[in-house]
C-alpha cells in the first residue's frame, strides 16, 4: 500500500494572521475550524493540557488540507523565527504555482532561475521557509515538505518502509542557493508521498543544531504531516508497518466506528507523523470539505462525547 499524504499541519502564534497570509498568496480555500483539548487530545499529541485552535485550508485536491494550529496549551515557543535550513526538524513548505511571477509580487520576493526551473523564497509570519515553485499545476498546491535529518538511512527506513513512500531515483535538486547557500555538504534523497513530496537533507557542513530542547508539537514551525486512509483497517495495517521500522504511535488509535480514526506517532529521529482515517459523512467536520450545519452539529457531537 503506497502513501498517500493527506495534510500537513503547521503551528503558528496568530491563526487569523497565518489564514490570510496562506489564503491570500496562494488562494486557498478556508473550509473551516475547530477546537481541540481533553484527555484524547493530550495522549495523540503528547503534551499535557493540549489545547488548540485550528483552522483548515484547502487546494483544489479532494481530501488534502493544510492544517494551521494555534496552541494555548502549552503555549508555542517562536522557534521558526531562527531556525536554519541545516537545523534538525521540518524545514521548509514547498507550493507549486502555475505562474510564479504574481505570486512573487504579491509577497515581495525575488523570482530566481535554478536547477532549469523558476523559484522563490521567504518565510511566512511565524518564520516559517516557504519555496514557491513555478510547476505544471492548475493552481496553487502544497506539493513538498523539507526535513533536515540526523541520518538519512533511517530516515528512508521510517518514511519509505513505515510510511510506505517510494524513493525517487533522480537526485534531489539542491535548491540550498535560493537561501544563499554556498559550500554545504550534505546528501539528499526524494520521496513520493502521492499528494506531496518529501525531501530528505542529512547535513555535514554546515553542522546542524539538533531539537530545541523541550520541543513540543506547540512551538511554532511545521508540526506534522499526514498519511490518509480509507478504512481503520488500513490504518491498522500501515501502523503496524510504521512500527516494526521503529516508529513508535504516542497513543492508541482514537476512533469512531465508521467515523474516523487517527493517533499522532514518532520516529526514532523525533518527527511527528499523524495517521488519519476519515469518512465521507465526516469529511466536513475534519476539513476536508467546507462545513455546513450538518458537520458542525457532528463535531459538536463527536466533541461532547469525547
Amino acid at each position: 500500500m503506497s502513501a498517500r499524504f493527506n495534510q500537513v499541519a503547521i503551528s503558528i502564534a496568530d491563526r487569523a494572521a497565518s489564514l490570510a497570509f496562506y489564503r491570500d498568496l496562494f488562494g486557498l480555500t478556508h473550509v473551516g475550524g475547530t477546537h481541540f483539548s481533553g484527555k484524547a487530545t493530550e495522549a495523540v499529541q503528547g503534551m499535557a493540557g493540549a489545547s488548540s485552535d485550528c483552522s483548515w485550508l484547502m487546494d483544489d485536491r479532494p481530501h488534502f488540507q493544510f492544517e494551521i494550529f494555534q496552541f494555548d496549551c502549552p503555549l508555542g515557543r517562536t522557534l521558526a523565527t531562527n531556525r536554519q535550513p541545516q537545523d534538525i526538524g521540518y524545514s521548509r513548505l514547498i507550493f507549486s504555482v502555475p505562474a510564479l511571477a504574481p505570486v512573487a509580487a504579491r509577497a515581495g520576493v525575488e523570482v530566481i532561475e535554478l536547477n532549469g526551473r523558476r523559484t522563490a523564497y521567504l518565510r511566512d509570519p511565524d518564520g516559517i521557509a516557504v519555496q514557491i515553485i513555478e510547476a505544471d499545476v492548475p493552481r496553487a498546491r502544497l506539493t513538498g515538505v523539507a526535513l533536515t535529518v540526523p541520518d538519512i538511512e533511517m530516515a528512508k527506513r521510517s518514511f519509505a518502509e513505515g510510511c510506505g513512500c517510494t524513493p525517487l531515483s533522480a537526485p534531489a535538486p539542491d535548491w540550498g542557493a535560493v537561501w544563499g547557500e554556498t559550500g554545504a555538504d550534505k546528501d539528499m534523497m526524494l520521496l513520493d508521498g502521492g499528494t506531496v513530496m518529501l525531501e530528505l537533507s542529512a547535513y555535514r557542513t554546515p553542522v546542524s543544531r539538533p531539537w530545541t530542547d523541550g520541543y513540543t508539537l506547540a512551538d511554532h514551525g511545521i508540526l506534522n504531516v499526514a498519511l490518509g486512509f480509507d478504512s481503520a483497517a488500513d490504518i491498522r495495517a500501515r501502523l503496524a508497518a510504521m512500527q516494526a521500522a521503529g516508529i513508535t504511535p504516542n497513543a492508541p488509535l482514537v476512533t469512531a466506528p465508521g467515523l474516523f480514526a487517527l493517533t499522532y506517532s514518532q520516529d526514532p529521529q523525533g518527527f511527528s507523523i499523524e495517521t488519519l482515517y476519515v469518512s465521507k459523512i465526516a469529511a466536513g467536520a475534519f476539513g476536508f470539505r467546507k462545513a455546513n450545519l450538518f458537520d458542525r452539529a457532528l463535531m459538536a457531537i463527536m466533541k461532547a462525547a469525547a
